[in-house]
């Protein structure tokens, strides 16, 4: 089985050189590892040109598309490769040698359509901490979809990703693969884990990560947030209107509660050292950013379908 590497990026100049190492030092050695400027406006992509002939890596491609998603990006990899096996890593990311050998074992054992690994959480800082609480797991291992390495026949059945998508794409693209009763095993001799930052430094960058990767959930199979939220909306402002303040009273008291215990422990259960520290009221206040930037989101990119259509 033949194997291409995609590797999507943007102004990654700062790590870029532990993602090609780390691809470099793979056991199994990818027949082609293809990058795809989705248009960065720092060095990435000179640095990724001088580490390719310097290392006279002949398999290692570094291609510009214009200015795209990472959902474009990688959809662009797979149009201008023709392996037989389609493995998919970001930048950020170290990624253990035996990342490939293991996962390409797996998939012929198994006789598997795509093979994912997990991914390693628990945060720099403080605000990055909380903010890994509410979404990854703090200290946690998640099944994700970067490091999954999927059968071009894959493809072929129910198309690329989502494109012009910053986020979403993994989970409709896992609907998808599910609706037609493929095969997915999740490597666990491995895992992945962030270089640095896990998700967010400030509580600002952490609005602005979400609301971007909000912009695209309308129009993934299989993401009910958009429906949840907007539920929820229109019963805070029936209690608000018609003045029901007791109700309203409970449940904001639900929701701290949810925001503050419950979900972070429903990530994980490591989640009790930052509840039983000071670290209580930024978890909170990272829920609540989450669910504000959410709906923002949700509302913008629901007008903007409006106006498509």
């Amino acid at each position: 089985m033949s194997v291409v590497i995609t590797v999507p990026y943007y102004n990654e100049s700062e790590g870029i050189l532990e993602t090609l190492k780390d691809i470099s030092n793979q056991e199994f050695e990818a027949d082609k590892v293809i990058f795809v400027d989705s248009g960065s406006t720092d060095k990435t992509s000179d640095i990724i040109n001088e580490w390719i002939l310097t290392n006279k890596k002949v398999n290692f491609l570094n291609v510009f598309s214009g200015k795209m998603s990472p959902s474009s990006s990688i959809n662009h990899a797979i149009k201008i490769s023709n392996e037989d096996i389609v493995a998919y890593i970001d930048c950020g990311l170290s990624v253990p040698t035996n990342w490939l050998s293991t996962s390409i074992k797996l998939l012929k054992t198994n006789d598997a359509d795509m093979i994912s690994t997990r991914i390693y959480t628990a945060g720099i800082n403080k605000v990055d901490k909380v903010f890994v609480s509410q979404t990854y797991g703090y200290k946690n291992l998640t099944i994700c979809f970067p490091g999954s390495i999927v059968k071009r026949s894959v493809f072929d059945k129910i198309g690329t990703l989502m494109p012009d998508a910053r986020a979403s794409y993994d989970t409709d693209f896992i609907q998808k693969f599910n609706s037609r009763h493929l095969k997915r095993q999740i490597n666990t001799q491995v895992y992945i884990k962030y270089q640095d930052i896990n998700y967010t430094d400030t509580f600002i960058n952490g609005f602005k990560k979400v609301y971007s990767y909000s912009l695209n959930a309308w129009n993934a199979v299989g993401d009910i947030k958009p429906s949840l939220y907007t539920i929820t909306s229109f019963i805070i402002l029936y209690l608000l209107i018609n003045s029901h303040y007791v109700a309203l009273g409970y449940l904001l008291i639900i929701y701290a509660m949810a925001r503050t215990i419950i979900i972070p422990l429903m990530k994980s259960t490591k989640s009790i050292s930052l509840i039983l520290s000071p670290s209580i009221i930024y978890i909170l206040f990272a829920g609540f950013t989450i669910d504000m930037s959410r709906m923002f989101g949700y509302i913008s990119s629901f007008f903007m379908r409006l106006r498509i259509t």
